[in-house]
């Protein structure tokens, strides 16, 4: 194996995206209303999860997966898969990446983040808290003016292991540049 670390190895955050105590937990609750929400609808959109200083944090570390060079021979080893462009057209990029959480601390400390996983452990099982587990990561990254398009879809249809359902997808947009 290569002299690069394997974030999954390590089972607590790292620390570099946020402090990891648990005395602020309970800030990051939803309300009733957005846990209302959520099983009314079967979602919530745009519940903010990470500061701006913690987004600008984890977009420099995006970079390695946007340059031209990529990741490398030894970050390749850790990812379970990785396509520079998904979409095969020059002009539509669309980067995908799996076990990107273990290259890097601040993508692995998503895994823990008190915003994320309190909000999760709400959501499981209808007028219960539980234990949240890790199950994927996924990136997609497409850069500005020029991106691909990942269509349309549930991931329910993906993640079917749990009966009954119990399991939630939890997607974190950036968005380095607007578009005009």
């Amino acid at each position: 194996m290569s002299g690069i670390k394997d974030w999954s190895l390590e089972h607590h955050p790292s620390g570099k995206l946020f402090e990891p105590s648990k005395a602020d937990w309970a800030t990051h609750r939803l309300t009733n209303e957005q846990i209302d929400t959520f099983w009314r609808d079967g979602f919530l959109n745009h519940v903010p999860l990470l500061s701006v200083e913690q987004c600008d944090a984890i977009l420099k570390e995006y970079d390695i997966f946007m340059s031209e060079s990529g990741p490398g021979e030894a970050e390749l080893e850790l990812l379970y898969e990785f396509h520079r462009n998904q979409s095969g057209d020059p002009t539509n990029i669309l980067m995908h990446a799996l076990g990107h959480w273990r290259l890097s601390p601040l993508f692995h400390d998503l895994v823990f983040l008190p915003s994320a996983v309190v909000k999760a452990s709400q959501l499981l099982i209808p007028d219960r808290e539980v234990k949240v587990r890790f199950w994927h990561d996924q990136l997609f990254a497409k850069p500005p003016r020029h991106g691909g398009v990942v269509a349309w879809h549930q991931d329910y249809s993906y993640w079917t292991r749990t009966q009954p359902m119990q399991h939630l997808t939890v997607s974190i947009y950036f968005m380095t540049e607007l578009c005009d």
